[in-house]
């Protein structure tokens, strides 16, 4: 009886691989065709990503000369994102179902009754910073906003000051 049981959770969880990789292949092609478009200054500059976040155009409005050169560094910057958040939308949007239904299939560990859970050794992605270059929210202990020969010099390093030059 218990025979029977695992082999029907096991055929289960195969149908539901099955689905799976159906399903995997149709987000895939999806998410190939995504373009997300991001603005700034009153429309003035657009820029647009793929889904993978390569900037693929960016386009001026006529009146783009009415800005300074600072305020178009900064237009840019902001459309560009703009447009990591509507990827990131579009993308969660994209591939919320199929989280849906990786949650509802049974884990091995639930078939397998002495199977350790390993999903608690997944180590959690820092989160990424979209400070620019030399911000204070970039610099850290190890790196307070020093050149690289600053560090090399304050670690010890090789540098060109080595008496082995």
């Amino acid at each position: 009886m218990a025979n029977e049981h695992l082999k029907s959770q096991l055929a289960d969880l195969l149908e539901g691989f099955q689905e799976q990789m159906g399903e995997i292949t149709r987000i895939q092609q999806r998410t190939a065709a995504v373009v997300a478009t991001g603005e700034a200054e009153q429309r003035r500059v657009t820029v647009c990503l793929n889904a993978e976040g390569t900037v693929i155009e960016t386009r001026f409005a006529d009146d783009i000369g009415d800005l300074d050169y600072e305020e178009i560094a900064a237009a840019v910057t902001a459309a560009a994102q703009a447009a990591k958040a509507d990827l990131s939308r579009q993308l969660a949007e994209i591939h919320g179902p199929l989280l849906e239904q990786r949650a509802r299939l049974p884990k091995l560990t639930d078939i397998v009754t002495d199977m350790p859970d390993l999903g608690g050794y997944t180590p959690v992605a820092p989160k990424v910073s979209a400070a620019p270059p030399g911000s204070v929210e970039r610099r850290t202990e190890e790196d307070p906003g020093l050149t690289d020969a600053e560090q090399l010099d304050r670690r010890g390093g090789s540098g060109y000051k080595d008496s082995a030059w």
